[in-house]
């Protein structure tokens, strides 16, 4: 009788051996699985901040751009700013003789604008 105890004591240790190999095997699995797709996820994330990150460089070189071109024209305007003061301190008879120059400049800084709008994909003329 002892002896069918010992049997039946090792057949059920033998058992309980078999599902615990079958549950390490269930469980080494899983753990696969779940990192092979934590590691697809992590690629997922880093190609989308990497898209970011180009498409935020792009807007700061668009924005640098913009930037000088605003310092350009604030610089301009206080250019002709002081052209004004300096011409309402002319006389007439000066007035008229760089009044084709004016004009000139005037002409050239419209085209200026002009084609600066079509860089940017504005269709708008100065009427």
């Amino acid at each position: 009788m002892k002896r069918k105890e010992d049997e039946n004591m090792l057949d059920h240790i033998e058992q309980a051996r078999s599902e615990v190999k079958e549950h390490d095997l269930v469980k080494t699995e899983l753990l696969s699985i779940i990192t092979a797709e934590m590691k697809e996820v992590i690629g997922d994330i880093k190609r989308f901040m990497m898209t970011n990150i180009e498409f935020i460089n792009k807007n700061l070189e668009l924005i640098k751009e913009l930037e000088k071109e605003c310092i350009d024209e604030v610089n301009r305007v206080k250019n002709m700013e002081n052209l004004l003061e300096k011409l309402s301190k002319l006389k007439v008879q000066d007035r008229k003789a760089i009044k084709f120059y004016s004009c000139q400049t005037l002409g050239h800084y419209v085209s200026e604008c002009q084609n600066r709008r079509k860089k940017y994909g504005k269709t708008t003329k100065h009427q």
